[in-house]
């Protein structure tokens, strides 16, 4: 879990770490009903009071989690950015979804959890509006190479959602211990899949675009 930052200092930090830690496992295991400060604490060893001073209420907390791992995740995307061109860059952000996943497999849980364990209210229309952006940024890499010709004509948002399903369906049956293979293995088996996708999704001789 990438280590919070802010300026309580090294102790304050370790706490917020420890804090968010125990409940990012609570919660994947109990879903928001079964999330409480009580049971944090008796997990964690930290006080009542001490994880107030960091957040308000549950809710606070939840949020926290959310905004971490959303945060965690598109740096992880951003990094595609860096490629030369669009197809690149396109490869890239495959690369991040992949390491973000492996990396945290805890938030990569949290981003892709259904609505429902996030309480009946659900979540803010800000939060959701920043979940979006991931698929957001596979639509725009998608686009690129669709306008560069390097991709048959097609509808991005669509597309995207081919994309995603593939990704996320590996990932998952990975993380379920229903793919056996070493992470290795795995990766090797992840980008064979989508090369297959990008090699079908390539302009046809003689077909316009």
């Amino acid at each position: 879990m990438p280590h919070p930052g802010g300026p309580g200092g090294a102790l304050m930090t370790d706490t917020k770490e420890r804090i968010l830690s125990t409940a990012v496992r609570i919660f994947l295991e109990r879903g928001f009903r079964g999330l409480s400060m009580r049971r944090i604490g008796e997990q964690s060893g930290i006080t009542g009071p001490a994880i107030y001073r960091h957040f308000r209420d549950k809710e606070d907390l939840v949020m926290a989690i959310i905004q971490e791992a959303l945060t965690a995740f598109t740096d992880y995307l951003a990094k595609a950015l860096g490629g030369k061109d669009p197809m690149e860059r396109l490869r890239m952000t495959g690369e991040g979804y992949l390491h973000f996943a492996l990396e945290n497999p805890s938030f990569y849980q949290i981003v892709t959890a259904p609505p429902d364990l996030f309480g009946e209210g659900g979540l803010p229309e800000d939060v959701l509006d920043r979940e979006r952006t991931p698929h957001r940024f596979l639509m725009d890499r998608l686009r690129e190479c669709i306008e560069e010709g390097l991709i048959a004509e097609d509808d991005p948002e669509s597309l995207s959602l081919t994309v995603w399903a593939i990704s996320h369906g590996l990932i998952t049956l990975f993380h379920s211990g229903r793919i056996k293979a070493t992470r290795e293995e795995f990766e090797e088996l992840y980008w064979a899949s989508l090369q297959r996708l990008y090699d079908g999704l390539q302009p046809r001789p003689g077909v316009e675009t």
